[in-house]
């Protein structure tokens, strides 16, 4: 029996409340994931249909306000989780994510509406970056906050596995309808997008059979503030602000570059096929799905922070040389690096989680993690994102520009970690 198989006997895992809530919330994260790496899988084809050929400019402007939504999302969802609670928020949020994807399978294209489409693709991807930047937090915080301090780590990691689940699941379905591989096909990826309307059903269940969270109802019982939290969170909670600005800076430039840019390499530089791209891809993130709460386990004993310095410092020493012999490699090469890369990822985000809740107060929390998490995706994922991607894609091959973004980011991480107070086995509610 395995060090995990006994933490999840001795908490009763599968038989307790917080149990059940974690594979409900795994799903919510799934689903959400779901929706939103599909599209960013797919974009390329599916911007096509609602835009003009002529309207870069509208569509560089709707992606930038798409980012925009993210950190406005976390304002408004973490300030009702925060005054109101965390339950019923979350379902509400987890609904406003899958509703959009489900009507822009149905939307009608720029050929048959003209700019009508490009105008309701604009909203709806809207409501759905905006329910993203609060919903993925707020699950996050409803299952830690009650979580046994000695096993919050694991229950984060199995956060981040919900989350590599749902890409690991948009990877598989654009692998078998490989809608880049035939553009002119409709159904290829209206109906890949129909099936995340499964979220409407998590949703539901969600809110008709969880309560709030213990520890919430502790504080708002006892110590309730009528306050905004936001407020709040600058007022004397600014330095952990920051400080987890810096620990999450890794989380975009991953997803830019191990998760999009290397599949995207593998077709462009090693004449992989799309879909096979994609099944190296979905296997990484098999893996990644697999070891993230494994780390988590493992920072529950060590300590956030020990596994934080090693994963920055690992990419800081092999970054740039790996990506210069995938650059030059082969196929397998291009396997085994991809694999690395994942295996190093499941450690960050298998910690992440925990670490970003555990350094807030009970109510600025769902405030303060959620908009330092999307004001990261906004710095490091946002222009320079868009920046970054037209680098990389400019003739498939690796520059100096992507290489030196990833070790940028694992250099803040780093340092942010040096400043960070250690908070692993610290119980929530006291705080």
């Amino acid at each position: 029996m395995n060090h995990i198989e006994k933490i999840l006997i001795n908490t009763k895992f599968h038989l307790t409340k917080l149990g059940r809530e974690n594979v409900i919330s795994m799903l919510g994260m799934a689903i959400e994931y779901y929706n939103i790496f599909l599209y960013g899988y797919a974009s390329s084809i599916i911007i096509a249909k609602f835009f003009a050929q002529s309207s870069s400019l509208i569509i560089i402007l709707a992606m930038l306000l798409s980012y925009l939504m993210g950190p406005l999302g976390a304002f408004f969802f973490g300030h009702i989780g925060d005054k109101k609670g965390r339950k019923k928020i979350l379902a509400f949020a987890i609904a406003l994510v899958s509703i959009p994807s489900f009507l822009i399978s149905l939307l009608p294209s720029y050929d048959q509406i003209g700019v009508l489409a490009s105008i309701v693709f604009i909203i709806l991807r809207s409501i759905q970056t905006m329910a993203f930047g609060g919903d993925t937090i707020g699950l996050a915080t409803f299952i830690l906050e009650d979580a046994p301090a000695k096993n919050r780590g694991l229950f984060g990691g199995f956060m981040a596995t919900g989350a590599a689940i749902g890409v690991f699941f948009a990877s598989l379905v654009v692998a078998m309808f490989d809608p880049l591989g035939a553009l002119n096909s409709s159904w290829r990826w209206r109906i890949p997008l129909c099936i995340g309307i499964f979220g409407i059903v998590i949703s539901i269940y969600f809110y008709r059979t969880f309560g709030e969270t213990e520890t919430f109802k502790h504080y708002k019982q006892k110590y309730y503030k009528k306050t905004w939290p936001i407020v709040d969170l600058f007022k004397y909670n600014k330095l952990n602000f920051l400080r987890i600005i810096g620990i999450t800076a890794l989380v975009p430039i991953i997803t830019i570059i191990v998760f999009g840019f290397i599949p995207f390499l593998g077709v462009t530089h090693l004449r992989l096929s799309s879909s096979l791209s994609m099944w190296s891809n979905a296997i990484s993130l098999f893996l990644y799905a697999g070891l993230s709460p494994i780390f988590g386990a493992i920072s529950d004993k060590l300590g956030r922070r020990v596994i934080l310095i090693v994963v920055s410092l690992t990419f800081l020493i092999t970054g740039y040389p790996l990506f210069i012999l995938l650059d030059n490699g082969n196929i397998l090469t291009f396997f085994l690096i991809q694999l690395f890369f994942s295996i190093v990822s499941s450690a960050y985000y298998g910690v992440t989680m925990a670490t970003c809740i555990e350094h807030f107060p009970t109510h600025v929390r769902y405030t303060g993690v959620a908009l330092s998490y999307y004001v990261t995706y906004a710095l490091f994922g946002g222009i320079n994102g868009l920046f970054l991607a037209k680098v990389l894609m400019k003739d498939g091959h690796i520059e100096a520009a992507p290489v030196l973004y990833l070790l940028f980011g694992a250099l803040i991480v780093f340092v942010s970690t040096l400043t960070l107070k250690e908070e692993a086995l610290h119980k929530l509610h006291n705080k």
